[in-house]
C-alpha cells in the first residue's frame, strides 16, 4: 500500500513494511476503512486486498499483482478503485462492483496504461494478470503512461441503438425491435463489457441524434447501429461498430439466416462484435453465446410479440402479452424464454396489483420452475424465480440465491441488479444493496423505474436526501412519471416537508388521471399533518373498496398505524400476512410502520415472516 511505500528525495523508493499487525478490538460496521483492520481471516488494509481473500479462498500470487493494481491506480487517479467508508461497503464492492476505468478520473492516461492496470484488478484471479513479473514487463513495453495525442482507445463499454425496420411495414417493428433485446442480451451475457440495457437504449429510437452524442449521454466508449430486414422465411442483420469519441467505423457485417436459424445469428453477430472490441471472453460465455438451439420461425415471432407487448407494463398488454407467450409454447413447449416471459408477466401483474397476489405470483412460480426444467441456463427464469421467491414465499435465501445465479448467467441484466438491490434493502443490508442499484443504473441510466428503485433504496436506508435527489432526477426525465412523484412524496413526508408531500400526491392523482380521494399515501399525509377527519375519508373509502375487489390491505394498515390506530393496524398487517400482499416485504425497514415496531404481536408477525433477525 502507499503508506509502506517511500520515495526519498533522491529519487529511490523504499519499502518500509513487509509485517502484517493485527487489531485487538473487533471492527463495527460505522468504522473507517482508512485504517488497518482485521476482516474474518483477513489481516491488512481492507482497501488493497483481492476479492478471493474476503471469501476465504486460497492466496497466490495473482492476489499480490491485485494489491500492486491498486496501489497503480491510486498513482495514477489520485484515488482507489474503491473508495468506499464503511467496512461492509467496502468489502462488499471489492467483490462485486465494477472498477471504474482509470481514464474517466484521468483522460490523460494511455490505454495501454489502463489496460495494464485493469488486467491486474479483475475479480477473477483466472483473468487476472498471472505474476507482478508479467505486470512489471507490461509497464517497461509502455514508455510512457501518458496518451498518445491520437489513435482509438480500447471499448469496454457499448450501447446497441434501435435496429431499422427495414421492411417498410410498421407491423413489423415488434420484430426490429425483438432482435435489438436479443442482441442486447447476448452482449449484456459477457462480464467484461458494459451493455447499456434496451430501455435506455430504446430512448433513441427514432432520434437524429449524431453518434458521438449519443456516447457522451450513455457514457459509452462504442455504439452499434443496423438495420434488420424479414421478408419470406429469411432474415438479414446488418450492423456496424462507431467508436464514439472519434466517430469511426471499427466493424461491419450484413448476417443471412432462415428463420429457424435466428438465435445462432445473433449469437453470430454478438461474438462478431466481442471479437472487434478485443474483450476477454471466458470459456463459460463463449459456451453459452455458442449454445443457441433451433427455433420454430412461428414459436419466436409469437415470443418477440410477447415481449414487445410486455415491455408496455400495462395491465391490458400485459394480459395479450400472456396470449403471444401461451402461442408460443403451444408452437413449441420447448421454447424455454416463453416461459421466462410467461413469468415475467404474472410477477408484474401482482406487483401492480393487478391481479389476486397469490394468484400472480403462483402462475409466476409455475411457469419459471417449468422453464428452469427445460433450460436452466436462462437468466431471466432464474430471475423471475427470484422474484416470486421474495414477493409471495418470502424466502429471502432462496431469494438472494437466484437473484445471483441470474446475474451469474448474465452480469448485465440490470433488473437482476434492481431486484438483488431491493431486496438486500428490504432485508436492512443497505451498503449491498446501494452497489446493485447503482450498478443497474449503470447499464440503464435512461431508466425512470430504476431510478426511482435507487431512491428507494435510499428511503428505506432513512437517507432521505438522498432518495429525494433521486426522486428529483426521476421526474426531471420524465415530468409525466406517475411513481416518481408518489415516491417523492412519501420522502418528503418522512422529511416533515409535508406541504410538499400533498402537492406531489395530488398532482400524481391528476396525472394519472385517479380520485384523490383514494391515495393511501395522501391519506397518511393528511394524518401527519393533523387533518385527521380528511384522512379517514380515504381511508373509509379504501376499506368499502376492500370488500367489493382486491384492495392493498399494507397500505390500509399503514394509514391506521399513522393515525395511532395500533390494534386496527395490527389487525391490517395480519391480513396482508394471510393474503400475502407483496408489500409486505418492506415490513423490516418501511418507516410508515416505525410506531409498531415495540408491539410484541409485531415482533411476532416479524418472526413469522423470517424477518425477526
Amino acid at each position: 500500500k502507499p503508506a509502506n511505500v517511500l520515495l526519498t528525495p533522491k529519487g529511490q523508493v523504499k519499502l518500509l513494511d513487509f509485517g502484517l499487525a493485527r487489531l485487538r478490538d473487533a471492527v463495527g460496521e460505522h468504522d473507517s476503512t482508512r485504517s488497518t483492520v482485521a476482516a474474518g481471516t483477513f489481516t491488512g488494509t481492507l482497501a488493497y486486498g483481492a476479492p478471493e481473500l474476503f471469501a476465504g479462498r486460497r492466496a497466490d500470487a495473482r492476489s499480490d499483482v491485485y494489491s500492486l493494481g491498486v496501489v497503480l491506480y491510486e498513482l495514477a487517479t489520485g484515488r482507489r478503485p474503491h473508495d468506499e467508508e464503511l467496512v461492509p461497503a467496502l468489502v462488499y464492492a471489492i467483490a462485486h462492483a465494477p472498477v471504474p476505468p482509470p481514464r474517466k478520473l484521468r483522460p490523460t492516461l494511455s490505454a495501454a496504461f489502463e489496460q495494464a492496470v485493469l488486467a491486474s484488478l479483475e475479480r477473477d484471479p483466472a483473468r487476472r494478470t498471472r505474476s507482478a513479473a508479467a505486470v512489471a514487463e507490461q509497464l517497461r513495453s509502455l514508455g510512457s503512461v501518458a496518451a498518445p495525442p491520437a489513435g482509438p482507445q480500447p471499448i469496454r463499454s457499448l450501447a446497441v441503438m434501435p435496429l431499422a425496420n427495414l421492411s417498410g411495414d410498421p407491423a413489423q417493428e415488434f420484430f426490429a425491435d425483438g432482435m435489438t433485446d436479443e442482441l442486447i442480451s447476448s452482449l449484456a451475457r459477457l462480464g467484461a463489457l458494459r451493455v447499456i440495457s434496451r430501455t435506455s437504449a430504446m430512448t433513441y429510437k427514432g432520434a437524429k441524434k449524431p453518434l458521438p452524442q449519443i456516447a457522451r449521454e450513455l457514457d459509452v466508449d462504442a455504439v452499434v447501429e443496423g438495420s434488420v430486414l424479414r421478408s419470406g422465411g429469411r432474415v438479414r442483420i446488418h450492423a456496424h461498430l462507431v467508436h464514439a469519441a472519434t466517430d469511426t467505423q471499427l466493424w461491419s457485417e450484413s448476417y443471412e439466416r432462415d428463420m429457424d436459424d435466428v438465435l445462432r445469428l445473433q449469437s453470430e453477430v454478438a461474438q462478431a462484435i466481442a471479437r472487434s472490441v478485443r474483450i476477454q471472453i471466458t470459456p463459460e460465455e463463449k459456451a453459452r453465446l455458442g449454445g443457441e438451439r433451433a427455433v420454430n420461425p412461428e414459436a419466436h415471432l409469437a415470443y418477440l410479440r410477447g415481449r414487445f407487448l410486455w415491455n408496455k407494463w400495462t395491465p391490458d398488454e400485459l394480459r395479450a402479452a400472456i396470449e403471444q407467450f401461451r402461442q408460443a409454447l403451444a408452437i413449441d413447449p420447448g421454447y424455454a424464454v416463453a416461459d421466462a416471459g410467461l413469468a415475467d408477466c404474472y410477477n408484474v401483474l401482482g406487483n401492480i396489483n393487478a391481479m389476486p397476489h397469490a394468484e400472480a405470483y403462483s402462475s409466476a412460480r409455475a411457469m419459471a420452475l417449468k422453464g428452469l426444467e427445460l433450460d436452466d441456463s436462462v437468466a431471466e427464469l432464474h430471475a423471475s424465480l427470484g422474484y416470486v421467491m421474495r414477493f409471495h414465499d418470502w424466502d429471502w435465501i432462496g431469494s438472494e440465491r437466484e437473484f445471483r445465479r441470474s446475474m451469474e448467467l448474465n452480469p448485465g441484466y440490470a433488473n437482476g441488479h434492481r431486484w438483488l438491490g431491493q431486496l438486500l434493502s428490504s432485508l436492512g443490508r443497505l451498503p449491498e444493496a446501494i452497489v446493485h442499484v447503482r450498478r443497474a443504473l449503470d447499464m440503464d441510466p435512461l431508466s425512470l423505474v430504476i431510478y426511482s428503485a435507487v431512491g428507494d433504496v435510499y428511503f428505506f436506508g432513512r437517507q432521505f436526501d438522498q432518495a429525494i435527489d433521486y426522486y428529483r432526477r426521476c421526474v426531471a426525465m420524465d415530468p409525466g412519471f406517475v411513481p416518481g412523484h408518489t415516491d417523492l412524496a412519501r420522502a418528503y413526508e418522512q422529511k416533515g416537508m409535508l406541504d410538499e408531500a400533498i402537492s406531489e400526491y395530488r398532482l400524481a392523482t391528476a396525472l394519472e388521471r385517479s380520485d384523490p380521494g383514494m391515495s393511501a399515501g395522501l391519506a397518511h399525509t393528511l394524518a401527519l399533518a393533523g387533518r385527521r377527519e380528511e384522512s379517514r375519508a380515504i381511508l373509509e373509502r379504501l376499506i368499502e373498496r376492500h370488500r367489493r375487489e382486491f384492495t392493498s390491505t399494507f397500505a390500509i394498515a399503514t394509514i391506521h398505524a399513522c393515525l395511532g390506530e395500533t390494534d386496527h393496524a395490527l389487525e391490517w398487517l395480519d391480513r396482508a400476512f394471510e393474503r400475502h400482499d407483496g408489500a409486505l416485504v418492506l415490513i423490516k425497514v418501511h418507516p410508515r410502520l416505525d410506531g409498531l415496531r415495540g408491539d410484541r404481536r409485531f415482533a411476532s408477525l416479524l418472526e413469522r415472516m423470517g424477518l425477526a433477525n
